[in-house]
């Protein structure tokens, strides 16, 4: 057993991994715990894996796991089976790019260490290009911390201390390690930042872009859903039913109030939009019967693996 589990998912970062390796090892020489580094590959297709295992065989310290996956699966996959083959009460996420600068790992661990059960990171000053990245990921936030409340600057940061205790199953799901910290928040554990490090890559090629803003969003009304509507999905479709059936009565009554008054034409564009609004609005609170089935279904049946593993190295 260990007392701090770090870490790293992998996806052909070949050219990065020693040197992130080595950093490490630098980095917890400033922390007094016990701990381990978990690498995941999560389907590489360069030389990441022959690079992992060089850094098994020739470890400084028996406290290297190596998880191999089948194929590419997606980092939220990777960090969920890392986090189940983590033997540390606390947990460290970090990118293997070198953007995360292991030297804040202790920062982290102290601000855990006042009470708190998530620390995250803020990249407050971002070395990535400003229009496709920067000014994206600041729109994004700044929208969830408005939405939410959860007053957090830096949600898709990966760069985060937390305990073990927080995980829960339904993180494995989509992408959502981009919003765990948020997640975590709304679930009701006590959450803070750091300030932390962020540096430019120099070797590799990122694997983010617009798309992921695009996928934040999409992330975001998930984990809404997940956390306030999960048991109930009727009520979140019937809402949105009940609304578009309303809107449609209105728009009908208004097409009658015309026809008595003003001796219009009962067939009109408004005519069309009062049958596709009530149409709509069924089919929609049809759609949250059915959802309501599934998740029951769901409920009763064993948890679905999402990945599967090819091999895991550990001593």
């Amino acid at each position: 057993m260990k007392d701090i589990s770090v870490i790293i998912p992998l996806y052909n970062e070949a050219s990065n991994i020693h040197i992130l390796y080595e950093e490490l090892l630098a980095a917890m020489t400033f922390v007094d715990k016990t701990f381990e580094i978990i690498f995941v590959d999560d389907g590489s297709i360069d030389s990441t894996p022959m690079e992992l295992d060089k850094i098994y065989k020739t470890q400084k310290t028996p406290s290297v796991k190596i998880i191999t996956f089948l194929k590419r699966y997606g980092q939220t996959q990777a960090i969920h089976s890392g986090i189940n083959e983590a033997s540390g009460s606390v947990i460290i996420l970090m990118d293997g790019d070198l953007q995360n600068n292991p030297k804040d790992i202790p920062r982290l661990l102290i601000k855990l260490n006042e009470g708190y059960d998530l620390v995250n990171g803020w990249r407050k000053v971002r070395n990535d290009q400003f229009f496709f990245k920067v000014l994206p990921s600041f729109l994004a936030n700044l929208w969830i911390r408005r939405l939410t409340k959860v007053k957090l600057h830096d949600f898709g940061c990966g760069f985060k201390a937390f305990k073990k205790t927080v995980v829960i199953d339904k993180f494995v799901l989509g992408s959502m390690h981009r919003l765990f910290a948020l997640y975590v928040a709304l679930k009701g554990y006590r959450t803070a930042e750091v300030i932390v490090d962020h540096r430019k890559r120099i070797q590799g090629k990122s694997k983010y872009g617009l798309l992921r803003v695009y996928e934040l969003f999409l992330e975001m009304f998930r984990i809404y859903f997940f956390e306030n509507h999960l048991a109930s999905p009727l009520y979140f479709f019937g809402i949105s039913g009940i609304l578009l059936i309303i809107s449609g009565i209105i728009t009908g009554i208004f097409i009658i109030i015309r026809k008595l008054t003003f001796s219009g034409i009962w067939i009109s564009p408004l005519f069309f939009i009062t049958i596709i609004l009530v149409s709509l609005g069924v089919q929609i609170i049809l759609m949250g019967i059915i959802a309501e089935i599934l998740v029951r279904v769901l409920l009763q049946q064993n948890k679905e693996q999402f990945y599967i593993i090819k091999e895991i190295k550990s001593r």
